[in-house]
C-alpha cells in the first residue's frame, strides 16, 4: 500500500477499497463460471440428444458485476485468511448445479418451441432428432424462433444468476 498522506483515514479507505475489489472479483468469478458451465451443458446436451444447435454467439452482462459499489458494512467483516480460496469445493459444486440448471432450461425452451408452441411445427420428439429421417421439410430446422426462445430463456436465467451473485 502506498500512502498519499499521513492520515489514518486514508489507510481505512484503502483497506475498504481492497475488500470491495476482492468481493467484486469473487462475484464476477462466480457468475462467469456458473453461466459458462450452463452454456457448455446446453451445447453438450443438444449434441447428446441429437437436436439442432440451440445457441449462437452473444455477449454477457458480467462486466457490470465488476463495478459494484462497496457494501456499506465492508469494514465490519473480519479480515479474510491469506490462504482462503476464492472458490471453495462447495462453491464449485454450486456453480455446477446452477450451470446444469441454466443449460437444461435453455435446452427445454428450444425443445418446447418445436414440440408445443402454437407458432411451432409441433413435431413429435423423434422427428427433432438428427439421426432419424423426417417427414418435415428442412426449412423447419432453419427457423430462428427456437433459437430465440432458448436465448431468451438463457438471458433471463443468467440475469437472475447475476442478481443472485450480488
Amino acid at each position: 500500500m502506498v500512502l498519499a498522506d499521513d492520515n489514518f483515514a486514508t489507510i481505512i479507505a484503502a483497506v475498504a477499497e481492497g475488500r470491495a475489489i476482492y468481493n467484486n472479483t469473487k462475484q464476477f468469478i462466480r457468475y462467469m463460471i456458473s453461466s459458462n458451465i450452463g452454456e457448455v451443458v446446453c451445447i453438450f446436451v443438444a449434441a447428446v440428444l441429437g437436436i439442432p444447435d440451440t445457441l449462437y454467439a452473444y455477449g454477457l452482462p458480467a462486466t457490470a458485476i465488476g463495478f459494484n459499489k462497496q457494501d456499506s458494512d465492508v469494514m465490519k467483516a473480519k479480515p479474510r485468511k491469506a490462504n482462503e480460496a476464492v472458490v471453495s469445493g462447495w462453491l464449485f459444486f454450486r456453480f455446477g448445479a446452477i450451470g446444469a440448471y441454466v443449460g437444461l432450461a435453455t435446452i427445454a425452451g428450444f425443445i418446447w418451441w418445436f414440440l408445443y408452441s402454437d407458432s411451432g411445427p409441433k413435431l413429435p420428439y423423434s422427428e427433432l432428432l438428427f439421426n432419424k429421417g423426417t417427414a418435415y421439410p428442412c426449412s423447419v430446422f432453419s427457423d430462428r424462433h427456437p433459437s430465440t426462445v432458448s436465448m431468451t430463456v438463457l438471458v433471463v436465467v443468467e440475469m437472475f444468476n447475476a442478481l443472485n451473485n450480488l
